[in-house]
């Protein structure tokens, strides 16, 4: 059995270096999936991409990729 997931956020916050407030903005999207293999054991994997926009810089682009096993004894 798949069960897909999927998860979207963005965030503006205000951070404060070398005396200087600046502001942030950020977007993320994790998509996933679980595959149930028997009563008690889960695989499952996820992709994750997100971007970060300061107002006085280059973005910043990063992505994750995850796997792993829930065993439930």
């Amino acid at each position: 059995k798949l069960a897909f997931k999927g998860q979207f956020g963005t965030a503006g916050r205000e951070i404060l270096s070398q005396n200087l407030l600046t502001d942030v903005d950020g977007e993320q999207l994790s998509l996933g999936v679980d595959y149930l293999l028997s009563k008690n054991t889960t695989v499952f994997g996820y992709y994750t991409q997100e971007n970060t926009e300061p107002e006085t810089g280059e973005d910043v682009d990063d992505s994750w990729l995850g796997v792993g096993i829930d065993f439930k004894f």
